[in-house]
């Protein structure tokens, strides 16, 4: 069952990401992969697959739901999307609310750290890495505590 959703998930988030590129000009649907390889439970690897769908595409929870992905990792889904006028540290606080989505936000900040896939880095993408160590940090510190 839980394989046959993340088959059903992978397959959605190709649909829903194509056309997309990342900011080194590949296709966008690489990232959501790589999180996805880095999380262990099936539950995290539909997460993690699906992270940036509700965030970055024209996709509704309703659509999801419609989709037959769960209401309750449509609802995980949802504490990984930061708002539009969110603070990122407050979005960061958020992930905390589940494992799940904890796991799911270390691996898709690995991912985002890791500048190789940039042709260029800029002073900008050097302090989006920063941002990114402060939020890993955060959350690994979290773990440690709880």
């Amino acid at each position: 069952m839980m394989e046959e959703l993340l088959e059903k998930s992978i397959k959605l988030a190709k649909k829903y990401h194509e056309g997309q590129f990342d900011k080194g000009g590949s296709p966008y649907i690489g990232h959501p992969l790589r999180v996805m390889e880095c999380v262990e439970t099936i539950e995290e690897k539909v997460l993690a697959v699906l992270h940036d769908v509700l965030e970055d595409c024209d996709v509704s929870r309703g659509q999801l739901i419609k989709e037959d992905i769960p209401e309750d990792l449509v609802a995980k889904l949802e504490i990984l999307c930061k708002g539009k006028n969110e603070d990122y540290f407050d979005y960061i606080d958020r992930i905390k609310a589940d494992k799940s989505t904890i796991n799911v936000k270390l691996s898709d900040l690995k991912d985002n750290m890791n500048l190789d896939r940039l042709k260029e880095v800029t002073e900008k993408d050097r302090k989006r890495v920063e941002k990114y160590k402060k939020a890993e940090s955060i959350l690994l510190t979290y773990i440690l505590v709880n």
